[in-house]
């Protein structure tokens, strides 16, 4: 798929683990000029002996090394104020207000494949590879992207705000690949990223513990806690100590139904929790909405929709609203949508269109 009869520049983004080291080795292997670039993304806040810390530490020597065994240049771009800006400023604002966004999808729309790609090409670069697990392939009729082979490791659903404009110079190598693989062919390269860990769900917070993170820059609105019914249950000390769907550390107490949150107001941080059944909705209003293949008013009515990373493909039909957002009717009720969150919608095995859940359809 990547032979190439004439040699063009690639510029990997390599982060230290088994993905992109892969992704750089097949690159080469194809004809690609190739060179490296790994982020210095943020500053890890915490002991410089945690798990953390450590971790990061031991990625960037990976990404030192696995370019020193494959032979290509190296470079660390700082780009924390940009990384600031653009992902962790918004995240932290999104908590604030009640909503649940996904940081990755914003990473690789304005760092990773805007940002990066304008230097790139400032530095001569024709392409930037990643070692996201999705395909990207081209036609008479454009760029299409599909899930990747191995469907447990597909990235695609990260992929949705990417520009069409920016698809012609992407390259995904590790689509084809199963994770199994990866692993198998970096060992065989000697490459000490073989037996690296999974990377962080969210790099910027790999303690996972979302709320203190906030609460380092920012204060989160304290309220109540009622049923949908009105009824007072208890108060809390912020909104960022919940999520949609969330089940334990309620502090409602013991000797009561299960109770879950249903829905956030980070205006007056007032949090409505009920059964689970009441978790359940058929429709969502979608915007910020991104097409890939086909004009927005074009996008084919009966889709599979996945309303965040993992959750299982339900059958959906969409109404075009506007030429940013759409409504999407589910053919079977889905868990737990939040808004902020990412959704998106694909035929058969290709990503049609994305978004974020702006609201809940009654």
């Amino acid at each position: 798929m990547y032979n190439l009869l004439v040699m063009t520049k690639a510029l990997i983004m390599l982060s230290g683990g088994v993905d992109s080291s892969v992704a750089a080795a097949l690159l080469l292997n194809a004809g690609y000029e190739v060179s490296a670039v790994t982020f210095q993304l943020f500053d890890y806040a915490g002991d410089e002996n945690s798990p953390g810390a450590s971790y990061f530490a031991k990625a960037f020597e990976n990404a030192i090394q696995v370019a020193k065994i494959l032979g290509i240049a190296h470079s660390t771009w700082d780009i924390r104020r940009e990384f600031q800006k653009s992902v962790i400023d918004p995240f932290i604002s999104a908590y604030l207000s009640g909503r649940t966004p996904n940081p990755c999808v914003w990473c690789n729309q304005r760092i990773k494949f805007g940002l990066m790609l304008d230097r790139a090409f400032a530095l001569g670069f024709d392409y930037i590879a990643s070692g996201h697990y999705a395909r990207l392939l081209g036609d008479a009729t454009g760029y299409h992207l599909y899930r990747g082979i191995d469907r447990a490791k597909d990235q695609s659903y990260f992929l949705w705000g990417l520009e069409a404009k920016s698809l012609p110079h992407l390259l995904f190598p590790m689509g084809e690949l199963t994770k199994t693989q990866a692993r198998e062919y970096a060992r065989k390269l000697g490459l000490p990223s073989a037996s690296a860990d999974e990377s962080q769900e969210i790099c910027f917070i790999p303690d996972g513990d979302i709320n203190s993170f906030i609460r380092r820059s920012a204060h989160p609105k304290a309220g109540i806690i009622a049923d949908t019914k009105g009824n007072l249950l208890a108060k809390h000390q912020g909104i960022t100590d919940f999520t949609v769907g969330q089940r334990r550390g309620l502090g409602l107490g013991g000797g009561q139904p299960k109770q879950y949150v249903l829905s956030l107001d980070g205006e007056t941080g007032k949090v409505i929790v009920g059964d689970e059944q009441e978790l359940y909705h058929h429709s969502i209003k979608v915007g910020q909405a991104n097409a890939f293949s086909c004009n927005f008013s074009q996008i084919p009515t009966d889709l599979l929709g996945q309303i965040r990373y993992r959750y299982p493909p339900t059958p959906a039909k969409l109404t075009i609203l506007n030429n940013t957002s759409f409504r999407a009717d589910f053919a079977s009720p889905v868990k737990a949508p939040a808004p902020g969150q990412s959704t998106v919608f694909y035929q058969q095995e290709e990503l049609i269109v994305g978004g974020i859940i702006e609201q809940i359809l009654r």
